[in-house]
């Protein structure tokens, strides 16, 4: 690269710099960041559910039974994806941290 592309990145840079670096405008920027996420996070949770509820997959029905690996309550769940696809099975609820599951 030539001088003037060097200064013209550089141009470039400081002009990000000046605006990232203005609370003015980053502050409002995080906090509409952290609410499209968390908006975003919501709508997939629901989308889920609703998806769930009219496939009968009842997922968050939870079992009087715990994890015998890591003590968490056991929950219904209905298999979508491997060779087990539609059959349901008692999984921990704290996946994926522990991955234990017990056939029906």
């Amino acid at each position: 690269m030539n001088i003037d592309q060097w200064d013209l990145i550089k141009a470039i840079l400081n002009g990000f710099a000046n605006v990232f670096l203005n609370p003015r405008i980053m502050i409002p920027f995080i906090i509409f960041m952290f609410v499209m996420f968390f908006v975003k996070s919501g709508f997939r949770i629901i989308e889920r559910k609703l998806r769930d509820y009219k496939s009968g997959n009842k997922i968050s029905k939870s079992v009087m039974e715990n994890c015998p690996q890591c003590g968490s309550h056991l929950v219904f769940r209905i298999a979508r994806k491997g060779s087990n696809v539609g059959n349901s099975f008692y999984g921990c609820s704290s996946y994926p941290k522990c991955k234990y599951t017990k056939q029906i």
